[in-house]
């Protein structure tokens, strides 16, 4: 039986969907094979992950949906685009991610000669008033990075 707070903080497949291994049957030695879930928590924090990794246009179904960070990719690291980012991280979790609080957007350099920023959002989840903090590497310059070898 599902609680009443799993209910509000969701419970559902793990995105991408991925597949796992259930225990296996003492009678019959076979294992099952079951779609991966997530709940609570840990569900949240995957919608977070995937609202600021989705660019806008993506699921045909809904064409706003995502954080649109391709467009800082050639600009200036100055703090113009900085502050441009974190409105925009800030914005789409408004939107798409109702069971939270964004409590703040801090941007830092972490390396400006790669164009490597660390978007850190803190936010609170809104029925257990509990705090959490996710942080996410982003490159304004893509090109800059080395391929890498296989």
């Amino acid at each position: 039986m599902i609680n009443h707070l799993e209910s509000f903080l969701g419970s559902g497949w793990s995105m991408p969907p991925l597949f796992q291994l259930q225990s296996s049957s003492y009678k019959t030695g076979e294992q099952e094979v079951a779609l991966a879930t997530m709940s609570g928590e840990e569900k949240i924090a995957e919608s977070i992950y995937t609202i600021i990794n989705t660019q806008p246009g993506t699921f045909i179904t809904r064409p706003d949906f995502g954080c649109d960070l391709s467009q800082y990719v050639f600009e200036k690291l100055n703090r113009s685009t900085l502050n441009a980012i974190e409105r925009t991280v800030a914005d789409s979790l408004l939107y798409y991610e109702s069971r939270i609080i964004v409590e703040d957007t801090i941007l830092s350099i972490e390396d400006a000669i790669i164009g490597k920023l660390q978007i850190n959002v803190a936010y609170q989840i809104i029925q257990t008033n509990s705090r959490y903090n996710q942080v996410f590497p982003y490159y304004l310059n893509e090109a800059l990075q080395p391929a890498i070898s296989i």
